[in-house]
């Protein structure tokens, strides 16, 4: 039975075969065409699109860290708010700040011309707060003598402070 067909084909005159054949020809190439060649076009397409999204995205964001200061300048101006921060934070000594800072039961505050005695009543996570505070002070103050003593839970703290300056 194939070879009837081919016998037939082969009897055409030539310009029958020539335009089957091409026939054919163009046949298989569209079902080619329409079968594997169309999705990965469409898949190209697809591709491009996101590409030319995401290339748009990275433009927005480069023009947007292009309008930010540089890190440097940045740097500068952290700096310039530190330094001012600093000078216009000058902690002296408040009594009410030191009561606040360490939790310490106050028993009495003798006050003198740069500096006063100070007992006070307290444990020893207020102690630790208490030199926090006294640490941070500017311009610090100095203790001349101090006493610490234990009575039962709780520990008994007389200093005598004056003023650096």
């Amino acid at each position: 039975m194939m070879y009837r067909w081919l016998v037939g084909w082969l009897q055409m005159a030539a310009w029958l075969r020539l335009c089957s054949f091409c026939g054919v020809a163009l046949l298989l190439t569209l079902l080619l065409w329409g079968v594997w060649l169309r999705p990965v076009q469409q898949q190209q397409q697809q591709w491009d699109q996101q590409w030319q999204q995401q290339g748009q995205r990275y433009r927005q964001q480069l023009q947007l860290l292009r309008a930010m200061p540089a890190l440097v300048a940045l740097q500068q101006q952290t700096e310039q708010l530190e330094a001012q921060l600093a000078s216009a934070v000058n902690l002296s000594f408040s009594l009410s700040d030191l009561l606040n800072a360490s939790g310490a039961v106050l028993e009495y505050w003798r006050p003198a011309g740069q500096g006063g005695e100070l007992s006070l009543t307290l444990d020893w996570s207020q102690f630790i707060a208490l030199l926090d505070y006294l640490s941070a002070l500017q311009p610090a103050l100095l203790s001349s003598q101090f006493n610490l003593q234990r009575e039962e839970q709780q520990l008994r703290l007389v200093m005598e402070l004056t003023n650096e300056n």
